[in-house]
């Protein structure tokens, strides 16, 4: 059995070992930082993804794209009225389950493909860079029956390596012809 002396001696061994935990420390640290930073490309690419899920009906690519604290604030005109709808990120993630579903059989029905566009009007990235609020413009048409235009911000953040949308704030038009 090793006494407190001959462990707190200073060794070779011991030095290397506290300088080797002290790298893999800062490395940590340094990956952890990395990882967890915003910049106008990671932004851009992370809206490319969503787009590209949109296009293929993935609800579990989009409701992935979604923070635990997710938190979305949509007030939308139908022909029905106004409505605003206050939703979380369980809420939106089955919301947006069965508008993908809902849209996979208008387009099976119709054979008609739903047309998009996005436009990302602004991003700003905090100084420390965790964090960017993206003014956008979006809108889906399907054929000359339905089309929704929606304009908004959406905050996002970073997560190891994974950006993750935690607040969004629109306002949604639907048109049904």
């Amino acid at each position: 059995m090793m006494d407190a002396r001959e462990f707190f001696r200073i060794t070779p061994r011991n030095v290397a070992g506290v300088v080797s935990m002290a790298l893999l420390f800062l490395g940590y640290h340094v990956v952890r930082i990395q990882l967890t930073k915003l910049d106008e490309d990671i932004v851009y690419a992370h809206y490319q993804e969503s787009i590209n899920a949109t296009r293929m009906f993935d609800a579990k690519t989009l409701c992935a794209m979604m923070h635990k604290d997710y938190r979305a604030v949509d007030v939308a005109k139908t022909p029905r009225g106004e409505q605003r709808v206050v939703l979380d990120q369980m809420q939106a993630c089955d919301a947006t389950r069965e508008s993908m579903a809902m849209m996979k059989k208008i387009v099976a029905a119709t054979k008609l493909e739903p047309e998009f566009k996005y436009t990302i009007e602004s991003v700003t990235v905090s100084p420390d860079e965790r964090e960017a609020t993206v003014k956008i413009r979006a809108s889906m048409r399907i054929g000359k029956r339905l089309s929704v235009a929606t304009t908004g911000t959406e905050t996002l953040v970073r997560r190891w390596g994974q950006v993750y949308s935690t607040y969004t704030d629109t306002r949604s038009t639907v048109s049904m012809r």
